[in-house]
């Protein structure tokens, strides 16, 4: 598995794969080790006393100490999606997506569509429950998944993120090269 940088409109690195099945089994071999490490069980029940407690429905705002349990929080990804100038409508790739809370404010904030991708089947289960709750069922969805086998279409997003993933991600080029192929030119 080696890395080559190629010269494009934009920087991606590209993956030679003179051996693909030798190139991922070290990918594998993580994915039970991380969604073993992630997935506790009995999340969904958690979050559902928690929002038993509240006044009123739940809404993206007031989840958004929950489901955004990354460095820096809503305001982190708040500045995040400010810097990525997104226009209504886009469609964005979120990967590494967890409970849902960046897709869902980037959905409810800047007017795109977004599906997340997660490797955890428990957080793609309670991602997709928390944006029913929140009523944008219609622009976010959510898919259980492997960063490094995306079973999306190529050249079907405006704009991908990743927030704090990569530690969990081996072959970070190869991931960005494939993130790189979902994306749409320019």
């Amino acid at each position: 598995c080696q890395h080559r940088s190629l010269p494009v409109d934009r920087p991606i690195l590209v993956h030679d794969r003179p051996n693909t099945v030798s190139c991922w089994r070290y990918v594998h071999g993580m994915t039970n080790e991380i969604t073993d490490h992630y997935s506790f069980g009995g999340l969904r029940t958690r979050i559902e006393n928690g929002l038993a407690m509240l006044d009123g429905d739940p809404t993206v705002e007031l989840l958004g100490p929950v489901d955004e349990f990354h460095v820096g929080g809503r305001p982190a990804t708040a500045h995040f999606v400010e810097q990525l100038d997104l226009d209504a409508g886009s469609h964005v790739l979120d990967i590494g997506s967890g409970l849902g809370g960046t897709a869902r404010f980037m959905a409810a904030s800047a007017g795109v569509t977004v599906t997340g991708v997660d490797l955890t089947e428990e957080y793609v289960q309670v991602a997709t429950w928390l944006t029913k709750l929140v009523g944008l069922s219609n622009s976010v969805q959510f898919i259980h998944a492997s960063a490094a086998e995306l079973p999306v279409p190529e050249q079907a997003f405006d704009a991908a993120s990743m927030v704090h993933v990569g530690m969990n991600i081996p072959d970070k080029a190869a991931v960005f090269t494939d993130i790189g192929r979902q994306l749409t030119p320019g």
